[in-house]
């Protein structure tokens, strides 16, 4: 699945299999702080994850490109938990700023 965010954290597109992965409809995420109405995981610990751990957040906040990070979400949809390699990197423009 896909999800692109802009340089703030909130959701500009989603495509299907994103959708799908977490059970249907992600909620309206306008921010980084948003991320807390998701229920995820580390796969490894069982901990789950702060609003800072999430590697959307990483990528916007420290520029880091995070590869293959297995996760376990909260499905929206109630279905339980579901195992992800999450991947994140971040966008730039022509500048080098931060855009997504």
């Amino acid at each position: 699945g896909v999800l692109i965010v802009d340089a703030k954290g909130a959701i500009v597109h989603d495509n299907a299999a994103h959708r799908e992965l977490w059970g249907g409809q992600v909620p309206q995420t306008d921010g980084l702080d948003d991320y807390d109405r998701w229920s995820g995981y580390n796969a490894l610990t069982g901990e789950p994850l702060r609003v800072e751990d999430w590697a959307v957040t990483r990528a916007l906040l420290q520029g880091e490109v995070v590869r293959s990070e297995l996760i376990e979400g909260e499905r929206f949809d109630g279905r339980g938990r579901r195992l992800f390699l999450n991947n994140a990197a971040p966008i730039r423009d022509a500048h080098g700023r931060l855009i997504g």
